[in-house]
């Protein structure tokens, strides 16, 4: 039962990450496709078999995102994020400050082909 209660909090966390990213994009003029939010949003489609948290469309250009807390960078989504980096369409991993080294050792590691960018809580989100 305690790690059900974590699991909640890590997801709820993971959602307001998501929330976040999508208000700062949308005010940027992104048209957004996305997965766990609480907005009324499209859902996004598949790539290579997985749904990722948000696909932001600008410009005729699609951008994929990925939002992952630190447990999440192990193992368990290798192949999610191996797929995502392997697309023809720009690639963005977002994670929290905490998780920055660890999603830099694992891109080294597995030959990722994606950016990086870290988000503070409730900071706007940027697209570099």
């Amino acid at each position: 039962m305690h790690n059900t209660d974590f699991s909640r909090r890590l997801m709820k966390v993971h959602n307001k990450y998501i929330n976040n990213i999508i208000d700062s994009l949308k005010k940027d003029g992104y048209k957004i496709s996305a997965d766990h939010s609480e907005n009324q949003n499209k859902l996004p489609r598949e790539v290579n078999g997985f749904k990722p948290d948000i696909i932001a469309e600008k410009n005729n250009q699609e951008i994929i995102i990925e939002v992952e807390i630190c447990g999440a960078l192990l193992l368990k989504d290798h192949l999610k994020i191996k797929r995502f980096s392997s697309d023809k369409r720009r690639f963005i991993l977002v994670v929290p400050p905490e998780c920055l080294n660890l999603a830099e050792t694992r891109k080294k590691m597995f030959h990722y082909n994606m950016e990086i960018q870290c988000i503070k809580p409730f900071k706007e989100f940027k697209i570099n």
